[in-house]
């Protein structure tokens, strides 16, 4: 068994919004990796369509059409991103194109786009610090992917518990917001602008 159906497995336990949830919140944890390289329109699509993920998680309205506009513009900013070969920002928009996809009405589409949403976190998270040790060599650290899949799995286990509607703050209490993978990053980065 591969890491997406393992993660399909752990996700069918849970009720449909509480997933969406989950992908929301695996894609504002990158959300800052795809900002820090994409600042071009429509870069302000992105964090809309997150947004509007969140909503739906929460049982909020969301305008289909809206929603709609905004998942065409991140495809076609994830596939501009993919000629571009702009590699960190491309993992982190496809994080948030499948947070889009896990609102989908069919069970096994909306389950296997959660687990891809969390697989590609972990690939954002690891390709970050990787960028960040070769651009600062004497601050290198490996600590990004164990602390993003301690975050998953502690997320994995509240969602299959969790009992009401899910709400935008539910996972603050399994780790740091944002992760220390990302200060780290984001740090390092800052030295070199």
């Amino acid at each position: 068994m591969d890491i997406i159906d393992s993660m399909v497995e752990r996700l069918k336990r849970a009720r449909h919004p509480v997933r969406v949830a989950l992908a929301a919140a695996v894609g504002d944890r990158v959300l800052p990796v795809f900002e820090e390289y994409w600042r071009e329109p429509p870069a302000d699509e992105i964090p809309r369509t997150l947004e509007l993920v969140w909503a739906h998680a929460c049982g909020e309205a969301v305008d289909k059409g809206e929603f709609a506009a905004c998942v065409q513009e991140v495809e076609e900013t994830v596939e501009f991103l993919e000629g571009e070969q702009v590699t960190v920002a491309t993992e982190a928009a496809v994080v948030i194109q499948r947070a889009a996809e896990a609102t989908n009405s069919d069970e096994g589409e909306a389950v296997l786009a959660v687990a891809r949403a969390l697989v590609m976190a972990l690939d954002a998270a690891e390709f970050a610090e990787g960028m960040a040790n070769r651009q600062t060599p004497n601050a290198r650290t490996e600590a990004a992917l164990a602390e993003e899949k301690a975050w998953q799995d502690a997320a994995l286990v509240l969602i299959v518990g969790w009992r009401g509607v899910p709400n935008r703050r539910m996972f603050d209490s399994i780790g740091s917001r944002p992760p220390k993978w990302l200060k780290d990053w984001s740090a390092r980065i800052a030295h070199l602008t």
